[in-house]
């Protein structure tokens, strides 16, 4: 049982680690390329920061029992980007709130989550549905392009994982640290999946609650990392955008890509009882960016919290 700890506990430091490094790799490459900034921020860096999820979402699809880790997985990283991410760093540090964020953004993320919904609706989620989740990922894609945020903002967001002075870009070094990013992703998926599921068959727990628990946190863990970074450096705004737009792209982006392995078939308590959780947390930061006047608190960092913490609780003694 040791062993399967230990490989958990690996799997998250990997995941952690090629995150980071994948996405500065990828804008030191896309530098070197002359990428507009507008297209790092859209593309680039949205997914390489979905990248664990990603390769969770496909190797879950060929090791699991069933499509509850890929699925899982997304909700559950979902419900901890705005619960334990976002609620330690609002502990840390309460930040303001863009007006595009309160009456754009998170009314766009509740708009996917609809849609979500009617995918799930029939007990899978076969692949010419992702199909249409990929597509509907393009089309934000485009919109934000030609309605883009402010400028300010937009660079502001690409500079969090930037150096202040950015040295010459060596472009063979960065390839190879790309590559090498990648590689450790797959070391860290493989390695938590091993540990989750042979502790989820000793301890009779069902992949659901494991996808949802353990994986969805080492997947939150690049989030997680930018949360104390940004608590640091004082920087209000990049944190909400991050995960905002991290929890718009694990839809639209994981599930395609684990619809190509297979169609997702997945277990009703993920409609009936983790989806609409996954909307209640997103609908509980909407009132608190409501009732806050453009501004979350502490307290507001222990509500989002502490219900994170509850919910965990209730998934693994219920």
């Amino acid at each position: 049982m040791v062993l399967w700890w230990f490989l958990i506990l690996l799997g998250f430091f990997l995941l952690y680690l090629g995150a980071e490094l994948l996405v500065r790799s990828a804008i030191q490459i896309s530098h070197y390329f002359k990428v507009p900034r507008l297209v790092i921020g859209l593309t680039i860096v949205a997914f390489a920061t979905s990248a664990p999820e990603a390769l969770v979402g496909i190797f879950g699809q060929l090791k699991g029992e069933t499509g509850d880790i890929a699925l899982g997985n997304v909700i559950g990283s979902n419900i901890a980007n705005i619960g334990m991410v976002l609620g330690i760093y609002l502990m840390l540090r309460p930040c303001d709130i863009s007006h595009s964020m309160k009456w754009q953004k998170i009314p766009i993320l509740l708009l996917i989550y609809l849609l979500l919904f009617f995918v799930m609706v029939g007990g899978k989620i076969s692949r010419v549905e992702g199909v249409y989740l990929l597509l509907v990922l393009i089309f934000y894609n485009l919109y934000q392009y030609f309605f883009p945020p402010k400028k300010v903002e937009l660079e502001e967001e690409i500079k969090v994982h930037e150096e202040e002075k950015r040295p010459p870009v060596r472009i063979t070094l960065q390839i190879f640290a790309a590559i090498g990013s990648m590689a450790l992703l797959i070391l860290g998926t493989q390695s938590l999946l091993d540990g989750a599921l042979k502790i989820a068959k000793h301890f009779q727990i069902s992949e659901r609650i494991v996808s949802i628990s353990i994986i969805a946190f080492g997947t939150s863990l690049p989030e997680l990392a930018t949360a104390l970074v940004s608590a640091f450096r004082k920087e209000q705004e990049i944190l909400i955008g991050t995960i905002v737009g991290s929890n718009i792209f694990n839809p639209l982006l994981v599930i395609p890509f684990a619809t190509m392995v297979g169609p997702i078939y997945f277990s009703p308590k993920m409609l009936i009882l983790d989806f609409p959780m996954m909307v209640a947390f997103t609908v509980l930061l909407w009132i608190l960016m409501v009732l806050g006047k453009n501004r979350l608190s502490r307290i507001d960092g222990s509500i989002l919290l502490f219900s994170y913490a509850s919910y965990v609780t209730f998934l693994f003694y219920s």
